[in-house]
């Protein structure tokens, strides 16, 4: 005999009712293989999200104040301006 989870015993366990329900019809998606990884795409996006950050950090100035930092933050949204020292160039 089968005992079925309570609600807060799966929510302990990490499981959902979805996939709590696939489980006792026969279903099981913890044993379906992984789909196909297209490396491209993959490289594609880690390039992107690399990018991304380095903007970011480029654009981040711990030497000058919060409200500077938010300036240059409003600014960098409308146009491209950079940091020289504690200067916001546009």
């Amino acid at each position: 005999k089968v005992t079925p989870l309570t609600p807060s015993e799966m929510k302990q366990h990490g499981v959902s009712a979805s996939m709590a329900s696939s489980v006792i019809h026969g279903f099981d998606p913890t044993t379906m293989p992984l789909p196909r990884l297209d490396r491209d795409k993959a490289e594609a996006r880690l390039a992107r999200n690399v990018a991304r950050i380095a903007k970011l950090s480029a654009n981040f100035n711990e030497n000058v104040s919060d409200e500077a930092q938010s300036v240059f933050d409003a600014l960098s949204r409308t146009m491209e301006c950079a940091w020289e020292g504690d200067r916001i160039l546009v």
